[in-house]
């Protein structure tokens, strides 16, 4: 797969040199009273002002969490099963695989699922606990007991094919990794240094030192499911708030850079524009830049 993200060096050329602009069409109500038409630190900033403001309830590890993962992760084909994060197979004899379970098979056995930290707690600085981000659903998943287990706190790594820990790191499976990225992405509006992406994701950070490369990679790569949009509606009605990079992934291109990510509002028309500079003045590199960007933009649905 093509990767449409461009050197450091170019980027920051760019955002000094132009403004990137989104023109919005049916934007959720929800960003009602938040600018989202700016970009950068400003927008992150404005995020997660958005989420930390509308998150109107703290869910109690138990058993809120458990019931709010019983309404979350339902298969819609079938409302008897929850997704388990990481699951790939329901056909062969290796339980600790499956991709979906009966959800009032919940607990702290083999063959149950329990709560999966996608940000581990153990991770955070200071640790996550039962509480606030310990119990925030939208980076609590369910997952079967021992493939969680098997990641236990683990940082995530880049390779592809079903979840699988290797070379020190745990890689959550092509099905997942969107997921992953975007939970982590909302971690770190949220609750700021406390969730730092660099300290959960192994490799490098080329666009902004805090935030891996693999994630902005697997938001672009992987799309939103619906699984994840139905997760988005449920949790705004049980906490308040919402994760807005699975409402719209190029909420991370604008941020952080990167991959172009797909833009969820319709009819959203990205565009740009030079402020008061002379063609002739704007370097070599990003003139290539704008170049290169103008065509992947006519492309890109």
């Amino acid at each position: 797969m093509m990767k449409n993200y461009f050197p450091k060096t170019i980027l920051a050329t760019y955002l000094t040199v132009f403004g990137l602009i989104f023109s919005y069409a049916q934007v959720p109500s929800y960003y009602n009273d938040t600018d989202i038409s700016v970009s950068g630190q400003v927008l992150k900033a404005n995020l997660s002002t958005l989420v930390t403001e509308t998150q109107t309830t703290e869910l109690s590890y138990t058993p809120g969490v458990w019931d709010a993962l019983k309404q979350t992760d339902l298969n819609p084909i079938d409302p008897d099963l929850v997704f388990l994060i990481y699951g790939y197979d329901d056909t062969d004899a290796d339980i600790t695989n499956d991709r979906t379970r009966s959800k009032d098979m919940n607990g702290g056995n083999n063959g149950d699922w329990n709560r999966e930290h996608s940000y581990p707690r153990s991770l955070g600085n200071p640790n996550l606990g039962s509480e606030g981000p310990g119990a925030d659903a939208h980076h609590l998943r369910a997952s079967d007991v021992q493939f969680n287990g098997v990641r236990a706190n683990r940082p995530y790594i880049d390779d592809t094919g079903n979840a699988k820990p290797i070379n020190g790191g745990f890689y959550p499976g092509d099905e997942w990794k969107g997921d992953v990225a975007r939970m982590m992405m909302y971690m770190y509006i949220r609750y700021g240094d406390r969730c730092l992406p660099n300290v959960v994701g192994l490799g490098n950070s080329s666009f902004d030192p805090e935030m891996r490369d693999i994630f902005l990679e697997w938001n672009a790569e992987d799309p939103v499911s619906q699984v994840e949009v139905n997760r988005n509606v449920l949790l705004e009605g049980i906490q308040g708030n919402r994760n807005p990079f699975i409402d719209n992934p190029a909420f991370a291109t604008a941020i952080w850079g990167g991959p172009l990510a797909e833009n969820r509002f319709t009819n959203a028309t990205p565009s740009i524009v030079i402020n008061e500079v002379d063609a002739d003045q704007v370097s070599t590199d990003a003139a290539e830049f704008i170049e290169l960007y103008t065509v992947v933009l006519a492309i890109v649905p």
